[in-house]
């Protein structure tokens, strides 16, 4: 198969993903409740399918440059890494959709509310570690792969413009975890608001506050990691 076909092929697989993943997210439930509405549990799939379309679309542009990147069949690398990125990036998006799904949820009484905010901090807690976990894998072939770019920057055996080509797939891979972080913060900062809301209503909050500090300190762990790839991205252009 040519390189232009396979380039070819990259590039509507990775459109189809996005556009399934969108459409997916962009979708509305049509109710089986009373009077045509949605039930609870229609409206808490939709928005965990929401929250995980939008996830595997962001992921799959990174993932697409990363495979891009790290292969050396490029067309079929940017394939593997849109799919990883797309499971990555889905896993996160679904626990941000469940804990918005369990603040907006009716509940009979301030005992099941709390209940259902502290298996949602959970869900996020348990994603974003996985998230993290994934994170960690794709951050050390990404480090490889900057250091062996910035040797050959330094000893000239590429350009400049070629440089920056090859390193964009590690800057889209920063900016996405951006995005964690920020997505991370707006949940830290519900979870906390939601400790406060309740307080005086349960016996205690003990248990939801601690799965905030436990989003705290993925969050910083995700923070860190992104200080390591761009300080690893940046050595090479300070240094060339």
């Amino acid at each position: 198969m040519s390189r232009k076909t396979i380039k070819t092929s990259s590039v509507r697989a990775i459109a189809l993903t996005m556009t399934v993943s969108i459409a997916a997210a962009a979708c509305t439930t049509t109710g089986n409740g009373p009077g045509g509405k949605p039930t609870a549990d229609q409206v808490r799939n939709e928005r965990v399918a929401q929250g995980a379309g939008v996830g595997c679309a962001g992921g799959a542009i990174a993932g697409a440059l990363l495979g891009a990147l790290t292969s050396r069949n490029r067309g079929q690398g940017a394939l593997i890494g849109a799919a990883a990125g797309c499971a990555v990036g889905g896993v996160a998006g679904a626990a941000y959709g469940s804990y918005v799904d369990a603040r907006t949820r009716p509940y009979a009484t301030a005992q099941d509310r709390y209940k259902a905010l502290v298996a949602g901090a959970e869900s996020d807690l348990r994603k974003y570690r996985q998230y993290n976990a994934s994170a960690r894998t794709e951050i050390a072939t990404q480090q490889r792969q900057v250091a062996e770019l910035n040797l050959k920057l330094r000893n000239n055996q590429i350009s400049r413009a070629e440089y920056q080509q090859q390193i964009s797939s590690t800057s889209a891979k920063i900016k996405e975890m951006r995005q964690k972080v920020a997505e991370l913060n707006k949940t830290i900062g519900e979870v906390g608001q939601d400790v406060s809301g309740i307080r005086g209503s349960v016996q205690s909050t003990g248990e939801l506050n601690a799965k905030r500090q436990g989003l705290i300190q993925e969050r910083d762990t995700l923070m860190g990691m992104i200080k390591e790839l761009s300080d690893v991205a940046e050595k090479g252009q300070l240094t060339s």
